[in-house]
Order: structure tokens, then sequence, then C-alpha cells
């Protein structure tokens, strides 16, 4: 089976694995499906055909159609249309709803009387007032009207395929979480009792402002403690300069982008993985730490809350309540004992749910689904 994934980005472009679409290809190839990406040629410097670990991608030229400056890459694909008739796939799944290729490949499928997916990664992102309004008229009018031509939508949370149904976006509508390699995402048994990760890209719905406020009042307690923050993003500046206004530049270590190895070895020392996003689809990097044994203090959205509510895996919290967050932090940390329970918990947790085989596996049978049914 031929399956060719759309994408406004692609790895190495957009500061790594955009999604994880890379992890994601690679491991559908080893099920035995042929796998070929077409993407924005976001660096015209790169190779317009390439092949990265046996996937075959292709970048396309576009127009950057960057309409609000908090969305910085919105491409429009040249040529897609043809490229897609060249490939001749079986099934076309497009990742993300909110970027004009998704639409182009809908559009583009349908003539051709191929399945689409589509997969949603969290219905907004909480960038602003305006890039919010902005959304939601463009899921009530052009988004509606071309994700009701699809197949079918894949969402990550139960809250999210809730939330598309109400909106009336799709006839069709499964739950496919993402997943995570247990082989590399494993406890370390050398885990530094006072130390936070937090893992993303820096921008502004990741709440990594409310982060740092609350870490001020959690050093007043524990001075030792330890916050590591993976990777990279236009608010890092901001961020380095609120650290040192608020004291705990010491406390803090900006790690930049890393690698999916370093990533592991950094998330398998540490206790507790914390998540103060504003929005979320569901968190890659919170599953993750969950495989590497951390404890989690996260926002209390309903995505998250679908993931580790209830599961004994550590806290919720209103993504804007500093005070909150900084005492979820402090709990974990003052009592080893009580965080190495909800460590425990949340491997357990990941192993249940999140392996990543048994989720290609899934996704691998709703492909065969799709193109099997009548046309």
């Amino acid at each position: 089976m031929k399956i060719c994934a759309v994408t406004h980005l692609y790895y190495p472009d957009g500061g790594g694995d955009v999604f994880g679409q890379h992890e994601l290809a690679r491991g559908l190839m080893g099920l035995g499906l042929e796998m070929n990406i077409i993407t924005w040629a976001f660096q015209n410097s790169r190779h317009l055909a390439e092949r990265i670990d046996g996937v075959n991608v292709t970048r396309l030229r576009g127009l950057n159609l960057r309409l609000l400056p908090s969305i910085t890459e919105y491409p429009y694909l040249i040529g897609l249309r043809e490229t897609l008739g060249r490939l001749n796939p079986d099934i076309i799944d497009c990742q993300s709803h909110l970027f004009l290729p998704t639409l182009q490949a809908i559009r583009a499928a349908k003539s051709r009387r191929i399945p689409t997916v589509v997969t949603v990664r969290g219905l907004l992102a909480k960038r602003g007032l305006v890039t919010e309004l902005s959304q939601w008229a463009y899921l009530r009018t052009v988004c509606r009207k071309y994700m009701n031509r699809a197949s079918c939508v894949i969402c990550l949370t139960d809250s999210d395929r809730s939330l598309v149904q109400s909106l009336r976006m799709a006839e069709r509508v499964e739950v496919v979480p993402n997943g995570v390699d247990l082989m590399k995402f494993r406890p370390d048994p050398r885990k530094d009792p006072h130390c936070l990760a937090w893992a993303g890209r820096m921008v502004p719905e990741k709440g990594l402002e409310s982060l740092l406020i609350a870490l001020s009042d959690v050093v007043k307690e524990i001075p030792d403690v330890t916050l590591q923050l993976v990777g990279d993003g236009p608010l890092m500046p901001t961020l380095q300069t609120l650290a040192a206004r608020l004291g705990v530049s010491s406390n803090c270590v900006f790690l930049g982008r890393r690698t999916r190895e370093e990533v592991a070895s950094i998330l398998s020392k540490s206790s507790v993985f914390v998540l103060p996003s504003l929005s979320e689809g569901l968190p890659k990097a919170m599953l993750e730490a969950m495989g590497c044994g951390n404890a989690i203090v996260a926002s209390d959205l309903p995505q998250i809350r679908d993931i580790i509510g209830g599961q004994g895996v550590g806290f919720l919290n209103d993504p804007r309540d500093t005070h909150g967050l900084a005492e979820s932090l402090l709990a974990c940390l003052r009592d080893e004992d009580f965080t190495r329970r909800l460590e425990s918990g949340s491997r357990r947790l990941a192993e249940d749910r999140y392996d990543l085989r048994t989720i290609l596996l899934r996704r691998k049978q709703l492909y065969q689904r799709l193109v099997e049914q009548p046309r």
C-alpha cells in the first residue's frame, strides 16, 4: 500500500520532526507500507527530491501566504495536484487541518477518487485574540467545507473528536493517538529528584512565562531545583530575559534544539515533566516524558485530561494559575517517595496505551479499511 503524506513542513525543516511525522513515516515503512511525503521547499537550498531514512520526500516551491504575524509559515504549494497524479498513492494523509496544503490535497484527491485522511493535532493554536478569532472563522467556513470531503478525520483525543463532531466538520471521525518509542524513551535509574523538564517549541501557546513565574516561587523553598528547557523558538530571548528578571537564570538551562537521542537522555534523568500550555492536541513530548517515567504537572485542558486525568501520574492545573502550578511542583519535589510512585504510574500508562508499535498498527489498519471501502 502506497501512502502519501502532505504537510506544510517536514524534517528537518521547522526545527526538527514537526508533528513527529518522520518517526511516523519510518514506523509505517517498518509495517510494509511505502511512504511518500509532499511538503514545502522551505529552504530553497535543500534538494527538491530526496530520500531520508528510506522515506521519499518531494519538496515543492510555494508561496508563503503569511496572513498573521503569529503564524510565520503558511505555504500554498505549487504543483501539488500534478505531484499527486505522478505518485498515484492508494491513500493521502494530510498532517493538520490548519494549513493550505491540506485543503489543496483534499480537493485534488476528490477529483481522483483517492481516499483522504486528515489528522487533527489540536483544533486551535492560542496565539492571541486576533489569531484565535481568525481560526474560529476558518474552522466554521472554509475548513468545514473541505474537511467534509475527506474520507476520514483522525483525532488524537476523545475531546478533539467531540469538538470536531460538534462543529460538523466530518462525517467519519476516528481516534488514533500519538505513540512513543518505549525502547528509546525509558527511565534512567539515576534520576535527579530536583530536576524538572520541558520540551517543545517556544511559542506563546506553550505558557512558558507562567512556568518561569511559578519557578521563581519554587526556588524560594528548594534553591537547587533545575528546569531544563529543550527546544527553541521565537520566544527564547524573551524567556531568557524574564528568567534573569525573576532571578532564576541559574536554575534554568536553555538547551536549544537537540536530537531525539539527546531528548530521550534528558527526559530519562529528570523526575518531573512540566507542561503549562494554553492549548494542546496530544503533546508528544509529554508521552515521551511518560515513557521516561516522569511525574507530570500539566495544564487542565480537555485533551490532556483525556490522557492523565485520574491516572495517578501527576497534577492538572489551571494554565494561568502560577501559584497553583508552583504548589504542584513543590508537592513533587518535597516528597521523593510520592514522586517515585507517580513516575512508575506514568511509565505504566505509556506502556498500556501509547506504545508506538500498537499505534502504528492501528493507523495501518485504518488505512486498509479506507482503501477497501467502495469509493
